[in-house]
């Protein structure tokens, strides 16, 4: 049997998405951001019908404008926005292209806080002390689940009654304080895990 070359059926990747995925990578883009300006960008270019790097300003408008016709969330429209800025002004640098894109203010609402009892009452379902521990650290002290997740024993400083969150939001690290309560609750499953690490 000749051996027969299979041609590659990998999809290509166009320059201008390379060129693009490489400026955000010099700039530390989270893999999740990546992902969401890509499908921005791959969003507008359907929209649009042709490369998007022969876009006009009207174009932009007309884009955002269809995107309200479908209404579109305040978080979608301000995405929309900042991901095709950063394709035009970083990747095709045509400074000041896209300017005029309207940011929509987001509306500001109250968070649900939970009473005491009903903290309580969470808290006290947790399946063993694992999940009490790290709800109680979240809830506690703000942390989100990927900042809980990637806590490790030496972020937690019991002298200074201080907890160190590594690369949160916005890849920033900050300093959350520790309660004597939440203190005593890791110390107790440390004890009976013993986790490494």
């Amino acid at each position: 049997m000749d051996h027969q070359e299979h041609p590659d059926t990998r999809p290509t990747i166009s320059p201008l998405r390379q060129r693009m995925m490489e400026d955000m990578t010099i700039r530390r883009f989270g893999d999740h951001t990546k992902r969401d300006y890509i499908r921005q960008v791959a969003e507008f270019t359907a929209f649009l019908g042709r490369s998007p790097d022969q876009a006009e300003a009207e174009d932009l408008r007309r884009y955002q404008l269809h995107l309200a016709s479908l209404g579109a969330s305040y978080a979608r429209m301000n995405l929309a926005c900042t991901a095709l800025r950063f394709f035009f002004h970083i990747t095709l640098g045509r400074a000041g292209f896209g300017d005029r894109m309207a940011r929509i203010p987001t509306p500001e609402r109250l968070p649900v806080v939970l009473s005491t009892e009903e903290v309580a009452l969470l808290l006290a379902h947790a399946p063993n002390l694992k999940y009490r521990a790290a709800l109680s650290i979240a809830y506690g002290c703000g942390l989100r689940v990927s900042e809980v997740t990637h806590l490790k024993v030496a972020d937690i400083d019991s002298a200074r009654m201080l907890i160190r969150v590594e690369h949160g939001k916005g890849r920033k690290d900050r300093y959350v304080m520790l309660a004597p309560d939440l203190l005593d609750l890791l110390r107790r499953w440390w004890r009976e895990r013993r986790p490494q690490g």
